[in-house]
């Protein structure tokens, strides 16, 4: 069968478009690396700018992480659903694996610090990048299945996998009610009903997908590496913070070795993706 050439000419145009975007993610993500690798480790006293500390986490009041309760300084959750699902009729074995796609995330906002050689600093984290093993990592298919699962669907089902959905229902009722007709006992019966509905509706939403949670903490005690801007402070004396030039703000578990590494391979990946996808679209519009 003879390939429609439209869909060639689409396909091609669309791999070469991606082969771009590929590299210039790797040009960016090779910027990253090197201005990581020219820092070097440790803060003097007084220093300020790009800096890389090494030290321990600290916090005056820990926090407990929402899907595990573990006692932190610093905690986020990140749920993904696996898109690809319905398309495959439940049969997973027809598939190479789940494409997952992040639908919710929750972090806190209390800052924290770090003790190094040269003194303290503290951490204000939003924006903050992790590179940590999550504390918590699974996979729930079509429903509960093992001990924990019901916990983790409702923590998602409070959280609501469909937020437009709630803030449609909200918007519109405050929207079309004035503050009498809400105030009114019968009214506030419906709409507690329709409340419901949408609840149970989310509910048997939330149990028909795949979903993977993950939660990552920041433990009080534990060495961290930071790659942040580090600027004086009238009331916490010394803040790291996101870079404004570079987007750097990274804490990792890792050695600086490590670090740098692992950029050099995020790096290497993307280019050697963009490469190729790039150089196939292109000769899907050559050889025509």
């Amino acid at each position: 069968m003879t390939p429609d050439p439209v869909m060639r000419l689409v396909t091609g145009v669309l791999m070469l478009a991606g082969g771009i975007a590929g590299l210039v993610k790797a040009r960016a993500q090779h910027a990253r690396y090197r201005t990581i690798r020219s820092i070097a480790p440790g803060v003097a006293p007084g220093a300020a700018g790009l800096v890389r500390i090494r030290g321990r986490a600290r916090t005056e009041n820990a926090l407990a992480s929402p899907l595990t309760g573990t006692r932190c300084c610093y905690y986020r959750v990140e749920v993904e659903e696996d898109r690809d699902v319905a398309i495959f009729s439940g049969d997973s074995s027809s598939r190479e694996g789940p494409s997952w796609h992040q639908i919710f995330s929750e972090e806190s906002k209390e800052g924290f610090s770090i003790d190094g050689a040269a003194g303290g600093a503290a951490v204000r984290p939003e924006g903050l990048e992790l590179d940590v093993k999550p504390v918590l990592e699974r996979e729930i298919y079509s429903g509960p299945k093992q001990a924990g699962d019901e916990t983790l669907l409702e923590y998602l089902q409070r959280k609501s996998p469909d937020p437009f959905r709630n803030f449609l229902w909200e918007k519109t009722t405050s929207a079309f009610l004035s503050h009498e007709a809400a105030a009114n006992p019968e009214m506030q019966e419906k709409l507690r009903r329709g409340r419901e509905r949408l609840g149970r509706k989310l509910q048997r939403d939330v149990k028909q997908h795949n979903y993977r949670f993950r939660e990552f903490c920041i433990l009080p005690g534990e060495e961290y590496e930071m790659v942040a801007t580090l600027r004086p402070d009238r009331a916490a004396g010394r803040v790291l913070t996101k870079d404004a030039a570079t987007g750097l703000f990274l804490i990792s578990t890792g050695s600086s070795g490590e670090i740098e590494r692992k950029q050099l391979r995020l790096f290497c990946s993307f280019a050697g993706w963009g490469a190729g996808i790039g150089l196939f679209g292109l000769l899907l519009l050559i050889f025509k």
